[in-house]
């Protein structure tokens, strides 16, 4: 897996898709909050949490789950400046990434947004993209991006947590995407 629950500790945006907090709580990995505002999630507050990490927990894997665009509850979306912000503070406390960007193709300036993953120069940044938003609310069908190893760590929590889902979906995809 990508946390260790008895040593690592995961930041989120504070609010944040409760969909995410149900689903990372039970993995027991220590949970931080960062403020965020109506421009998104706030820089100054994750310098905070993670210079108050520093201090209390020493060195460790820390990661950073993020909702860039149109933020989930909040609708907010992070500007380039703060983004490239974000993205320095995480090469100098060496955050790892998640980039939960569902919404993103709908958004009416997506072609001037950069996303985290484009910022990314060394692999610390893993991208989540959904269909579910594109094709039919309904279609729980989505795909990551980024460097190797981390899709590979990815990867193997997927295999441990959809033991039984439904592959019609991704078949009627598959199918449709060779007309």
């Amino acid at each position: 897996m990508l946390l260790d629950p008895r040593t690592d500790e995961l930041f989120v945006e504070s609010p944040t898709y409760s969909g995410a907090l149900a689903f990372l709580r039970p993995f027991g990995v220590r949970l931080t909050l960062v403020a965020t505002d109506d421009r998104g999630l706030h820089p100054d507050s994750l310098v905070e949490a993670l210079e108050k990490s520093d201090r209390e927990h020493g060195n460790r894997r820390r990661v950073l789950y993020t909702i860039p665009t149109a933020q989930n509850p909040s609708g907010s979306t992070l500007s380039d400046d703060c983004r490239e912000r974000v993205y320095e503070l995480a090469r100098r406390h060496d955050l790892v990434i998640l980039e939960d960007d569902p919404y993103f193709f709908l958004h009416p300036r997506r072609d001037s947004i950069r996303s985290f993953l484009s910022l990314d120069a060394d692999g610390r940044v893993v991208r989540f993209d959904s269909l579910s938003k594109l094709v039919s609310s309904g279609l729980r069908v989505g795909f990551a991006t980024g460097p190797p190893a981390l899709l590979e760590r990815v990867n193997y929590h997927v295999q441990a947590t959809n033991l039984h889902k439904d592959a019609d979906p991704e078949a009627a995809l598959a199918l449709g995407r060779g007309r």
